[in-house]
């Protein structure tokens, strides 16, 4: 199925999207691969461009996540996108299948990962609410797409989740039990990744509201479609 379209938003992570290219350049699947640098001052820029068949775009400053997924969206040609962030670790080219399985089966309007690492409390619950690996149709942003720009940086996932409930979509949860998402105080150090924790969640209360959080995962759950699985 060669109308998703794979998009990596990516900063300083020389040492990591490398082993996610590997992946996702040759899948099948995957009809167009972009990678936005979002203004890399490691060496970040040479491993993409060890891959021919990357669509990079390039920002010269940092413009943060959802800026640099907006560019993406906006560059792309498939019907259906398929987000994933650079630094997993253990991505195998199953998991990405898994993930758009039901997405071109037409089960589901939207899939999204639950990673091995993701919060104890997240698995319980069966739902990552802020997973970046996600498959959906690009219509579904259709008439907010431009809304995503302003968003804080870690606002996207969230402001995704409000507009699959705003259109009633379909949900799959794919049980992702061999990949991780470096936590970041292991990325940047206990001060910076604290810091960054700490900006996370005041991002994500910017787009929602304290309780957001809680209504999203309730009314996410609603419109899963199966128990999360593999």
């Amino acid at each position: 199925m060669n109308n998703i379209s794979c998009i990596i938003p990516s900063f300083n992570e020389e040492a990591r999207i490398g082993k996610v290219l590997d992946i996702v350049s040759n899948h099948p699947d995957i009809g167009e691969l972009i990678v936005v640098d979002d203004g890399s001052t490691d060496g970040t820029l040479d491993v993409i461009k060890k891959y021919p068949n990357v669509k990079l775009i390039v920002h010269e400053k940092n413009q943060g996540k959802s800026a640099a997924v907006y560019h993406g969206i906006k560059a792309s040609a498939g019907r259906y996108i398929l987000l994933l962030d650079a630094d997993l670790v253990g991505l195998t080219q199953q998991n990405i299948s898994s993930l758009i399985k039901p997405i071109i089966d037409g089960r589901a309007d939207v899939t999204i990962s639950l990673r091995k690492n993701a919060p104890k409390t997240w698995q319980k619950i069966g739902i990552d609410y802020i997973s970046g690996e996600r498959v959906f149709k690009k219509e579904i942003l259709a008439d907010k797409i431009e809304e995503i720009p302003g968003l804080t940086g870690f606002g996207l996932e969230v402001f995704i989740n409000q507009q699959i409930i705003r259109k009633r979509c379909k949900i799959d949860i794919i049980i992702w039990d061999n990949v991780e998402s470096p936590f970041k105080y292991k990325k940047y150090g206990w001060y910076k990744g604290v810091k960054s924790e700490i900006k996370m969640t005041m991002d994500i209360m910017r787009v929602i509201s304290p309780f957001g959080p809680f209504y999203q995962i309730w009314q996410l759950s609603k419109l899963m479609i199966s128990k999360p699985h593999k």
